[in-house]
């Protein structure tokens, strides 16, 4: 006598997000991509994340300047670590200016 095979997934129920992959995958949503295209995509996320990694650095200010940036970061409520950020990232990317 044959045993027979049980399917493990017979009677499954999936939850909605579960079932939206299902379907996405039975609609051809989803599709394989060569070694090459895989290699080529992880070398890109890479450099990416490279480029989002904070770096950090130590620099001198004056006391009456830093308790002045603090007293501001304070009134919005964030850390004053990041209201420097947000003035050095706004001036890198053009947003801001300084006159010397």
């Amino acid at each position: 006598m044959k045993k027979q095979i049980k399917d493990p997934f017979d009677g499954l129920v999936l939850d909605e997000y579960e079932q939206t992959i299902e379907n996405s995958v039975a609609d051809g949503d989803y599709f394989s991509i060569s070694k090459a295209e895989q290699e080529n995509f992880a070398k890109i996320a890479k450099m990416h994340n490279q480029f989002q990694v904070s770096k950090r650095i130590n620099i001198r200010i004056n006391n009456q300047d830093l308790a002045k940036v603090k007293s501001k970061a304070k009134h919005n409520n964030i850390p004053y670590q990041t209201l420097i950020s947000s003035i050095v990232h706004k001036y890198a990317n053009g947003e801001i200016g300084v006159s010397l």
